[in-house]
């Protein structure tokens, strides 16, 4: 398989892991999971680096289109965002109906950062 590729299906991974958390996020589901328990910071916390890493990835992936350079540490920081969303996704998880949450869980169990070389 070619670069383009695979740079395309981790990205894809990324994205897909990156908008369940912020769904979750979103519909604010954090205070009733035990996702955050064992943390001393507030969830809300934990979406300031994901939201960081995967914002000036996506700013590399797209202004440096040109440059093979900036397009791989665009997908590095997009991979990076990844263990930030994981916490999410087990609170997304535990908000969705039954026969939704497997996917969610699937999905956060597939490591897109196990990537990073």
């Amino acid at each position: 398989m070619n670069k383009r590729l695979w740079l395309g299906l981790l990205l894809s991974l990324a994205a897909f892991q990156i908008l369940g958390a912020a769904i979750a996020f979103v519909r604010d589901d954090a205070a009733g999971s035990t996702a955050f328990a064992d943390l001393g910071f507030p969830p809300s916390f934990y979406w300031i680096p994901l939201l960081a890493c995967a914002a000036a990835g996506c700013w590399l992936l797209l202004a440096g289109k040109d440059d093979q350079r900036a397009v791989e540490l665009g997908v590095f920081f997009v991979l990076l965002a990844t263990p930030f969303a994981n916490r999410w996704l087990l609170v997304l998880g535990q908000a969705v109906p039954a026969i939704w949450s497997w996917p969610v869980l699937v999905l956060r169990n597939l490591q897109a950062d196990a990537f990073f070389p």
